[in-house]
């Protein structure tokens, strides 16, 4: 399984590509995305609290029922504040999703082989293992689980993450602004004008 950080990662990425903003300010809009992304590994706790931290790890949460769910939660949450439903629904369920993605790309050898993505529909575990580099190191007892992740073994997974994932992330963070701008409609002083369709004039004036 990847770390947090790389599922954060992914999740940023994929909420900027959206080009939707989860909040009107940009770091809380790219925070709750990353955060987002990390809900689907909640399901180690009842784990933990039963003494087996992966016992339920890579279930339901890690299914596309659970990124609908989360992502009609946040539009109802969105259309009540401020009128936004299928913006939020599609961002929020787009980030969730890149963890699923991510799992679903990376064995488990300590837990489930795959993600139930199709739940409720069937419980079969689907997972397509091309990036075993991020499969992270740990132990699933309640008393080491947490003091388990602090390796040698797993900083390499978090710098093979950082290598990865971070320039997707960056590009995803620039890429968009980009095309928008490219797209928008110029007036003659060189001003983007939202209303206005034309383009901006030529170096060399009017004759």
């Amino acid at each position: 399984m990847p770390t947090p950080i790389g599922h954060a990662l992914a999740g940023y990425a994929v909420a900027e590509v959206t080009g939707i903003r989860l909040s009107r300010s940009h770091t809380v809009s790219a925070a709750t995305a990353a955060l987002v992304a990390t809900l689907p590994d909640a399901d180690y706790l009842p784990g933990l609290l039963w003494g087996n931290a992966a016992l339920y790890h890579r279930f339901a949460t890690h299914s596309l029922c659970a990124a609908l769910l989360v992502g009609l939660l946040a539009g109802t949450v969105g259309w009540v504040r401020c009128g936004r439903f299928f913006p939020l629904l599609i961002t929020v369920a787009a980030a969730y999703s890149s963890h699923l993605i991510l799992d679903w790309l990376t064995p488990d050898t300590r837990g489930s082989p795959g993600i139930q993505l199709l739940w409720p529909l069937t419980d079969r575990f689907f997972y397509w293992p091309i990036l075993p580099s991020l499969e992270l190191e740990r132990s699933d007892a309640p008393g080491e689980f947490f003091a388990s992740l602090l390796t040698i073994y797993n900083l390499r997974v978090v710098a093979f993450e950082l290598a990865l994932l971070g320039p997707l992330a960056a590009l995803a963070s620039v890429l968009p602004r980009r095309l928008a701008h490219r797209r928008a409609p110029w007036t003659p002083g060189g001003e983007v004008d939202p209303s206005d369709g034309g383009r901006p004039p030529s170096s060399g004036g009017q004759s």
